[in-house]
């Protein structure tokens, strides 16, 4: 069963970084939006209502924690309390305790790992992404399905198209 009514909003300044976890997101059935900044990341938000926010930390201009404080200010205004889960390169325990306590739901690491991606729960969606009982992610539609987390540099630069 696949979750076509779940909306996630993918936020990074970089463009691979959003389309690898929109990729991701597909694979699992769940319809995403990208930002690439906090302005477009509030600017979503104001437009629509997602049920889960992925927000990297690192971000010029605003970072990952002070959009976090403005999205908690529109969604007290709003009424509604989305989660929102930081995604970052920055895997230090006391980092990650500090993402918790800034009020995030969750850290995702760098390079997010499909199989943690799909651990992910939506409110009100069926557990995990794709409905399915256990923790791993559905087979790929096609015959290609997304490699382990230490070979996915190496997919970005072998099989991606230049982006010069």
């Amino acid at each position: 069963m696949e979750n076509k009514s779940a909306y996630v909003l993918v936020v990074d300044d970089m463009a691979i970084n959003r389309s690898i976890l929109s990729s991701m997101l597909s694979s699992f059935g769940v319809n995403s939006d990208l930002a690439g900044s906090a302005a477009e990341c509030l600017d979503c938000c104001r437009k629509r209502h997602y049920d889960l926010i992925l927000l990297d930390h690192r971000m010029p201009e605003v970072d990952g924690v002070d959009t976090l404080v403005h999205l908690k200010e529109l969604f007290r205004r709003d009424g509604t309390d989305t989660p929102v889960i930081c995604h970052t390169a920055e895997s230090a325990k006391d980092n990650i305790n500090l993402y918790r306590a800034a009020g995030f739901a969750d850290v995702l690491l760098k390079p997010v790992n499909p199989e943690d991606l799909s651990r992910i729960r939506i409110p009100g969606s069926a557990p995990p992404w794709c409905g399915r009982g256990d923790s791993a992610p559905p087979a790929s539609k096609d015959a290609r399905s997304f490699p382990p987390a230490g070979t996915v540099l190496r997919l970005r630069r072998k099989h991606l198209p230049s982006w010069r």
